[in-house]
C-alpha cells in the first residue's frame, strides 16, 4: 500500500496474462502487490483483498480475450498448400530417422549396399549403390573421394531435408576430370582443404549422398569400384538432433499434429526452392491456429477432406500422363511446384539427378491398373527405341503397387533392358513382356516376371537422359494387355 494524493492508501494490482501453449487456451493470473513491490505481509487486510478480487476478475475477463483471442483460421488453400508443403520436409526426416537410428548409419561414412541387394523402397537393380548422410558446419567439410571409372553410368547425388538435388558429381557435371577429391561444405565454411580438394557448397548442416554405379555385364567390378569412393569429415562436426516428427506411413498420413512443431522443422533445414517463403509462412498460421481446440478441430477437418485427398492423387499421377506413363520431374526441377516434390516423396520415388529421367506406369492402355493376373507387352518402334534416350542404360522394373519394392520371382530377374540384352524383332522394333509367366513367343531377356493376381507398377529409367526424355517427350508406348 500507499499514501494517495488525497491522504488514502492504495495497493497496485499486477494482472499476467499467461500465452497459450500447444493444445492449451491462455489463462489469467492475478496478483495484489504495494507500489513499492515490497511483499504484502502474511494475514494482510482481508477487507482490502474482497474489494480488490471483483475488479481484478472483471478486468481479467476483459483483457484475457483481446490479448489471446484464437486466431482466425487460414483459408481453406492455405492450410492445402501448408500441408502439401510441409509433407516433404516429413519424409525426408523419417529418412533420416529409419537410416541413422533404425539401420545404424554412420555419420559421414558410406553404407555400400551387396551388389544384389533388391529389398530397398524404390529399388535400381541395375545399380550398385551406396548410401550415407554427411554433416557439416563452420569448420568441419566432408571430403568425398571419386575412382576413375570408364565404360560405364555412375553419379554422386547430395539431396536435402526437402529432396532437391544441392550437389552432383558425375561425367556430364565435371566432364573435364570428374574423379578426385572433392568436399562438401557448408556455405562460409572455415575449413582448410588440401590442395586439388574441389569445394561444393551444400545450403544446410544435413546432407543425403547417394552414390550410383552401373552394374553392368562386371558385377565384380562395379563392386571394386563402389568400394573405392569415400568420404571423410575433415574436423569434428556438431550434428544436431532430429526434430521430433509425427510418424506416419503413406497408407496413414498425419493431420493436424503434423504442425505441432512446425518451427523446429522449417529451422532445421533451410529450403533452396525459389519462392517457398510464402509457404513458410502459411506453414506457421496453421501451426499457430493449430494451438487453439476450435481451430484445430477446423483445420484438421480441412487436412482430411482436402489436403490429404488432394496429395494422394497427386502421388497416384506424379506429372503429366502420356500413353499411360507419368513423368517424375528429377529432383530440383520442380522450381516452385512444391507439390509435385511432395507428391515424388509420398509416392516412394526416390530423388534423382537430372541426368535420369524417371517414367512410371500404373494402368494399361483401357485405364485398368495392372495386375500380374494379366500379360502385357510394350512395343517401342524402331525409330523411338529406349536406347535413343538414354547415352548410358535403360531399365525397365517392376513394383509391388502397395510396397513400391520389387516383386520376388523364381529367376531372380528384377529389371530388363540393357543388362538383359533384349532382342528387336525382324522390323527393328522392340518388344517387352510383363507377364507371371513366360511367354512363349518372348526372347528370355525381353520379359519382366510378376506374380499372378499380384497388383504392379512399372519404373523405366534413362540414364544418360536426353533432352527430350528429361522434358518429358519420350513417354514409352502404352501397355496393351493380352488376356
Amino acid at each position: 500500500m500507499r499514501a494517495s494524493p488525497t491522504g488514502t492508501w492504495t495497493r497496485s494490482v499486477v494482472i499476467s496474462i499467461a500465452p497459450p501453449r500447444v493444445g492449451l487456451v491462455p489463462g489469467v493470473a492475478i496478483r495484489a502487490r504495494p507500489a513499492d513491490s515490497r511483499p504484502i505481509a502474511e494475514g494482510g487486510d482481508a477487507m482490502t483483498r474482497r474489494l480488490l478480487a471483483a475488479p481484478c476478475a472483471a478486468l481479467a475477463l476483459l483483457l484475457a480475450p483481446r490479448a489471446f483471442a484464437a486466431p482466425a483460421v487460414p483459408p481453406d488453400g492455405d492450410v492445402v498448400q501448408a500441408y502439401q508443403y510441409l509433407v516433404a520436409r516429413l519424409v525426408s526426416l523419417q529418412q533420416e530417422q529409419q537410416d541413422v537410428q533404425a539401420a545404424g548409419m554412420r555419420w559421414n561414412e558410406l553404407a555400400h549396399r551387396p551388389a544384389d541387394d533388391v529389398a530397398a523402397l524404390d529399388p535400381e537393380p541395375e545399380l550398385v549403390v551406396s548410401d550415407a548422410w554427411i554433416a557439416v558446419d563452420a569448420k568441419s567439410c566432408t571430403t568425398l573421394e571419386v575412382p576413375r571409372i570408364d565404360g560405364r553410368w555412375w553419379s554422386v547425388q547430395a539431396v536435402n531435408g526437402w529432396g532437391d538435388t544441392v550437389a552432383l558429381v558425375s561425367r556430364r557435371a565435371f566432364p573435364k576430370e570428374p574423379h578426385g577429391r572433392f568436399a562438401l561444405c557448408a556455405k562460409g565454411a572455415s575449413a582448410a582443404l588440401p590442395a586439388g580438394v574441389r569445394r561444393l557448397d551444400v545450403p544446410g548442416a544435413k546432407t543425403r549422398v547417394r552414390v550410383r554405379i552401373e552394374r553392368g555385364a562386371d558385377a565384380a567390378e562395379a563392386v571394386r569400384l563402389q568400394q573405392a569412393f569415400r568420404l571423410a569429415a575433415t574436423g569434428a562436426p556438431r550434428i544436431a538432433p532430429a526434430p521430433r516428427a509425427v510418424p506416419f506411413t503413406s497408407d496413414a498420413l498425419p493431420g493436424v499434429e503434423a504442425f505441432d512443431d512446425f518451427d523446429p522443422l522449417l529451422a532445421s533445414d533451410p529450403d533452396v526452392a525459389p519462392g517457398m517463403e510464402a509457404l513458410q509462412q502459411k506453414v506457421r498460421a496453421v501451426g499457430v491456429a493449430a494451438r487453439y481446440p476450435k481451430p484445430r478441430e477446423r483445420l484438421e477437418h480441412v487436412i482430411r477432406t482436402q489436403a490429404i485427398p488432394q496429395l494422394l492423387e497427386a502421388a497416384r499421377a506424379i506429372g503429366p500422363v502420356a500413353n499411360g506413363w507419368s513423368r517424375a520431374g528429377a529432383s530440383g526441377s520442380d522450381g516452385a511446384d512444391f507439390g509435385a516434390r511432395s507428391a515424388r516423396a509420398l509416392a516412394g520415388i526416390r530423388p534423382s539427378p537430372d541426368e535420369i529421367a524417371l517414367y512410371r506406369a500404373t494402368r494399361d492402355a483401357g485405364g485398368a491398373p495392372l495386375d500380374g493376373a494379366h500379360r502385357y507387352t510394350l512395343t517401342f518402334r524402331k525409330d523411338a527405341l529406349p536406347a535413343a534416350h538414354a547415352s548410358d542404360l535403360w531399365s525397365l522394373v517392376a513394383l509391388d503397387a502397395a510396397t513400391r519394392r520389387v516383386i520376388p520371382n523364381a529367376l531372380g530377374r528384377y529389371a530388363i533392358g540393357d543388362a538383359s540384352a533384349p532382342t528387336p524383332g525382324d522390323d527393328g522394333s522392340l518388344t517387352l513382356w510383363v507377364a507371371a509367366t513366360a511367354p512363349p513367343d518372348a526372347p528370355p531377356g525381353n520379359w519382366l516376371p510378376t506374380l499372378p493376381g499380384q497388383p504392379f507398377e512399372l519404373r523405366l529409367r534413362f540414364y544418360g537422359a536426353s533432352p527430350d526424355a528429361r522434358a518429358g517427350r519420350a513417354s514409352p508406348p502404352p501397355l496393351v494387355r493380352l488376356e
